[in-house]
């Protein structure tokens, strides 16, 4: 051991995961080997804290240094202002955090307890951390921080979560997720680190678990790999990670009679303590949680005759469970009260808990006993439901804020969406049973404090069960809506909605704007729990009501200034006239999934063109509504965008080894036709729907066949010598919302012109082209109140200023181009173009030779063999292609 503690080390650390500005709230468990000594400090000086940190990480007596992940609430410094406390009694706490910004996966060797990791062990860990990331890689996570916690490995992912139930839970299923798929005999995934509070090993200091010996040393912990700039995982690929979670067992209390056949399946105390212990469901507070997390205690101590050191780390296990987890030094507490009982009292304290599990049991049978069933229904409740069932429930349920109840046909499970919490939940059917005052509260927030009874002693007008049996009836006749549209714009019933976070917006065409919170319309369920603020809908509304239906009169002074800002920029081409185009994408951009027809947008130019500054402005005109990205897999861009109408702008697109599959993906998103994939788990397929205007930047556009040069419109740029002045972030952010105000009060109007226009192109153009402008075009022309004659004029204008790099070879042409000049050899050993050999038949003889590689010739006519002229005359890129079928349309073929 080269080094013991890392002073450098630890103030990267801290600056890595806490960041300038933040605080860290710095833990040492068990100091200076004192049992249950835990002293704490809060530094937001981290070379103070490294500083303070030394005496403690230099001593060989201290097992472990952790620090807290997730930012808290700044008011927690007052307890060690940069110092640390001795004997800690209070430490941050899962309601103390204020968000969660990082997923912790950590890869442990199996080994006993309270021992450091062998070298066979701790590179086990290793390989098995290598494989996780790997498969995250592929889900579409971006890179992690990978570090050594001495004695097995971490990934650290960073996220952007609030810090609320939902998060928890979806975390800690991801976690089930990977231990699901990577645990084995030598390494597991830790699935217990999901809590907001969680702590982790604060690297370069030393991880001292046991004794150092030559076969199982104490190592440094340290962070291994950092990527240069963080990406956060997506809450979309979150999501889908924790749905692969294998369905959770329900813990139900343990009797005595249990706790016997346990004591058989552990070879020492502390395993069949263990045993027993996962069996044991976790303290909840409000819910007699003091006395069951006493009573736990009591069971390590007292019925499993453990000492406190030997008990301490499978409490904290159990601590996991509990809802919030207690701090360390109050489960040191609780053990130490429960140690030192008379033995008298221990004996009356183990009679006291198997009456109080037996109690808990006889609860928890009683509640999954009462499954609703509906010829019991008129029974369970008042006379008003034998007369119209559903029409009761319903009203029960509106009043306490439940507006929406269905149940999913694949699984069971029962989404309610909430009018005061303005989210969705979903219920596991076969949980509905044990479903809990505190659970309604987190789905349903106040309304339910106020109008359901916890005890016949509240007021309140409802029972938790009749509330039960509401939901179950309702959602037996209701399926449930599998696709939400996510933020953006949509059309439903020709109506426009607009999807922000907690609300829609809804255009009716008069124009006529209505807010609202209900989530469900025209038969369609949208997402407004997604919390993205994309758009001021108050601001909208106003715009709206200015436009009294005469078009063209909205944020014209918006759109020229960025139009002027486009002007920057020098474009290769005959005439200017990509400033007004690409004024009129972004335009078209904010209402994407409106158009019958999307085309892509494709920024080239060398180094120094501006490629990326432009992108820059983009992102902030766009707002959070959209995502730049510059190393991003399909799969991960398509998880960012989900079932949403997200801006994706994909940057430097000729240095992602993803290029080809994002290409593809962009394919599909002209015409917006459905796709499907599978699922794991239930084998049922998801459909999804890409309905999105890409923007991708790269110094060539790589795009050879005629299909993609038609779809896409390219933007060549020229190098800029002088550095571009841009606005300021919130001046584009605001004009960026005027422009979506714009669009959406002309998107009607705009899409009759692109009709128009079609309906008059010019001749002589590829017709996919004409398509492709004809959205920009009709966009920019409407929005500035153009008539359809004046934008006719404007369209023919663009068409006949793309540049003749521009111009399309049909895959038809370039084929028979590359087989005609194609090289083989001749009988003399020369190299000779099919073409030359063509011209020179009369002079000399290459039948043979032309024969051999595919092509026979006779006065009139020449035929092509399929097979031998991919096989001996053409390139890989058409390889696997019809090139039969591209010959066809060839004139005469």
């Amino acid at each position: 051991m080269s080094s013991v503690y890392e002073r450098s080390e630890v103030i990267r650390a801290l600056n890595l995961f806490v960041g300038k500005g933040g605080i860290a709230e710095i833990r040492i468990m068990n100091a200076f080997g004192v049992k249950g000594r835990n002293d704490s400090g809060y530094f937001d000086n981290f070379a103070q804290a490294a500083g303070a940190l030394q005496p403690y990480g230099m001593n060989p007596r201290n097992p472990g240094i952790y620090f807290v992940l997730n930012p808290f609430d700044r008011e927690l410094m007052a307890r060690a202002s940069n110092r640390f406390q001795e004997r800690a009694t209070d430490t941050t706490q899962d309601v103390d955090i204020t968000s969660r910004i990082w997923f912790f996966v950590d890869c442990d060797p199996n080994r006993k307890s309270g021992i450091s990791s062998t070298e066979s062990e701790w590179e086990a860990a290793k390989a098995k951390v290598e494989a996780v990331r790997e498969y995250l890689t592929g889900l579409g996570f971006p890179s992690p921080i990978l570090c050594s916690s001495g004695n097995g490995f971490h990934l650290q992912y960073r996220i952007d979560l609030p810090a609320d139930d939902q998060s928890r839970d979806m975390i800690k299923n991801c976690l089930r997720a990977l231990a699901a798929k990577f645990d084995d005999d030598a390494v597991t995934i830790d699935t217990k680190v999901f809590n907001a509070a969680r702590i982790c090993k604060l690297y370069g200091t030393m991880a001292r678990k046991g004794d150092h010996m030559d076969h199982r040393p104490h190592r440094m912990s340290q962070i291994l790999e950092a990527p240069e700039q963080m990406e956060c995982v997506t809450a979309f690929s979150l999501l889908e990670l924790s749905q692969l979670a294998p369905p959770e067992k329900v813990r139900t209390p343990v009797t005595t009679a249990t706790a016997k056949k346990q004591r058989k399946a552990g070879k020492t105390p502390a395993d069949r303590a263990r045993a027993y212990l996962t069996k044991v469901p976790g303290a909840i507070a409000g819910d007699s949680g003091h006395d069951w997390t006493y009573h736990a205690a009591a069971l390590l101590v007292i019925d499993f005759d453990l000492k406190i050191e030997d008990a301490m780390p499978l409490f904290q296990e159990w601590n996991e469970t509990c809802q919030p987890p207690w701090s360390d030094s109050e489960l040191m507490h609780k053990l130490e009260s429960v140690d030192g009982l008379p033995d008298e009292r221990g004996r009356a304290l183990k009679t006291n808990r198997q009456k109080w599990e037996e109690e808990q049991e006889a609860k928890q049978d009683a509640i999954l006993s009462k499954a609703v069933k509906t010829e019991e229904l008129g029974a369970m409740v008042e006379e008003p439901v034998k007369r119209d069932p559903q029409a009761y429930f319903r009203s029960i349920l509106k009043e306490i804020g439940i507006i929406y109840v269905a149940q999913h046909d694949a699984g069971g499970g029962i989404e309610i969406f909430s009018d005061v919490t303005q989210k969705f939940s979903m219920i596991s059917a076969n949980r509905l049973g044990a479903l809990r005052y505190e659970d309604l509260i987190l789905y349903g927030g106040h309304s339910i404090v106020q109008r359901v009874m916890r005890s016949s002693d509240d007021t309140g007008e409802y029972t938790v069960n009749e509330i039960r049996v509401a939901i179950a009836s309702v959602a037996a006749q209701t399926s449930a809506l599998e696709e939400k549209h996510g933020v953006g714009i949509w059309e439903n019933n020709q109506c426009l909605i607009v999807v922000n976070a907690r609300s829609l917006g809804i255009l009716n065409g008069k124009p006529e704007f209505q807010i609202t919170s209900n989530p469900i319309h025209f038969g369609t369920a949208y997402n407004i729990g997604d919390r993205c603020e994309w758009i001021d809908l108050k601001n909208l509304q106003a715009d709206i009501l200015s436009v009294n239906a005469e078009p063209g009169k909205l944020h014209i002074t918006d759109i020229f200034a960025v139009q002027d800002l486009f002007s920057k920029w020098q474009f290769l081409g005959k005439d200017n006239v990509f400033p007004e185009v690409l004024t009129g994408l972004v335009l078209a951009t904010f209402v994407q999934t409106l158009w019958t027809w999307r085309p892509q947008v494709f920024l080239t130019g060398q180094a120094y063109a501006g490629k990326s500054t432009m992108f820059k402005m983009l992102a902030r005109l766009f707002g959070p509504l959209c995502k730049m990205s510059s190393n991003s897999s399909a799969a991960g861009l398509r998880q960012f965008i989900g079932a949403s109408s997200r801006i994706v702008l994909c940057d430097e697109l000729e240095k992602s080894r993803h290029r080809d599959e994002i290409l593809e993906m962009v394919r599909a998103s002209g015409r917006g036709d459905d796709s499907f994939r599978g699922t794991a788990g239930n084998q049922q397929h998801i459909a999804f729907k890409l309905q999105h205007i890409f923007w991708c930047a790269s110094i060539e556009s790589g795009l050879t066949t005629e299909a993609d040069q038609s779809r896409f419109i390219v933007c060549e740029l020229k190098k800029v010598d002088a550095k571009m002045e841009l606005p300021s972030d919130d001046e584009l952010g605001a004009t960026g919302q005027r422009l979506a105000a714009a669009a959406i009060c002309n998107f009607r109007r705009a899409r009759k012109m692109a009709e128009h226009l079609l309906e008059n192109k010019p001749k002589g153009v590829h017709g996919r082209i004409c398509e492709s402008y004809a959205v920009p075009i009709s966009m920019y022309c409407s929005a500035i109140g153009m008539s359809d004659a004046e934008g006719l004029v404007k369209y023919h204008k663009a068409l006949n200023a793309i540049s003749a790099s521009e111009e399309i070879e049909s895959d038809s042409d370039a084929l028979l181009q590359e087989i005609m000049l194609a090289k083989t050899r001749t009988k003399g050993g020369l190299e000779k173009s099919i073409l030359h050999m063509l011209r020179d038949r009369i002079t000399c003889d290459h039948t043979e030779e032309l024969e051999h590689v595919g092509i026979y010739i006779n006065d009139e006519e020449i035929y092509l063999n399929r097979n031998l002229i991919i096989r001996y005359l053409l390139t890989n890129e058409w390889k696997g292609k019809r090139i039969d079928t591209l010959l066809n349309r060839l004139p005469g073929a």
